[in-house]
């Protein structure tokens, strides 16, 4: 989903495992530049976490957005919701990009989350 491209990574002190924690991407997708910042924003581990874009990120089919999980345990399983809350980028073509394309990359987002979560734990998915 890069499109050929590569992403830097770097965390604060938290390294975005404590609530107001900052993490900062930086790269290049189908030859342009993207950047973005993230801050935690809610953080009950092991069962919550959520993050948001904080400033004005620099992305080629999504703008701000906010995402997360939380599971819900019970007696005999644990009910797993991903999700992602985001709007269209505000440039002409991206803003286009954004209408086309925003609902895949977002699915896309959310089955990444999922399949790391199966690879870390006993998950079915449902």
């Amino acid at each position: 989903m890069m499109g050929g491209g590569r992403m830097d990574i770097s965390a604060d002190a938290g390294g975005f495992q404590r609530l107001g924690s900052r993490l900062r991407l930086a790269g290049r997708a189908f030859g342009l530049n993207i950047a973005l910042d993230e801050e935690v924003t809610a953080y009950q581990p092991p069962l919550k976490k959520t993050w948001q874009t904080i400033g004005s990120p620099k992305l080629l089919i999504i703008g701000e957005y906010r995402m997360g999980f939380a599971l819900t345990p019970d007696a005999r399983s644990c009910q797993l919701r991903v999700f992602i809350d985001y709007n269209v980028p505000h440039g002409a073509i991206t803003r286009l990009l954004g209408y086309l394309l925003g609902g895949a990359y977002a699915r896309w987002c959310v089955k990444s989350m999922v399949r790391e979560a199966q690879a870390h734990a006993f998950v079915k998915a449902a």
